[in-house]
């Protein structure tokens, strides 16, 4: 499962609730915090900081391409064996 959120706006209520139900899951999980390039440096790293670390978080941004390597090494390692945490 992915999440996608805007890195600016970080998690909101639902979506806390939402990974506290697929930590309980046996399937992969990861939040995908799009937009990071519009945060500076460090305002980026204390973004994705500050949604916790219940999943792997990967920061991530069309416009740079910064994010897509790793996420697309993740999905294809779902895709190509069994879920694990």
């Amino acid at each position: 499962m992915l999440l996608v959120v805007d890195a600016r706006r970080g998690l909101e209520r639902e979506e806390e609730e939402l990974l506290a139900y697929l930590a309980a899951l046996p399937r992969p999980a990861m939040v995908v915090a799009t937009k990071i390039d519009k945060l500076a440096r460090n305002a980026a790293r204390a973004a994705l900081a500050a949604m916790g670390a219940r999943v792997p978080i990967i920061g991530f941004s069309a416009r740079t391409g910064e994010g897509r390597d790793r996420l697309w090494r993740t999905v294809s390692a779902w895709v190509a064996g069994p879920p694990s945490r």
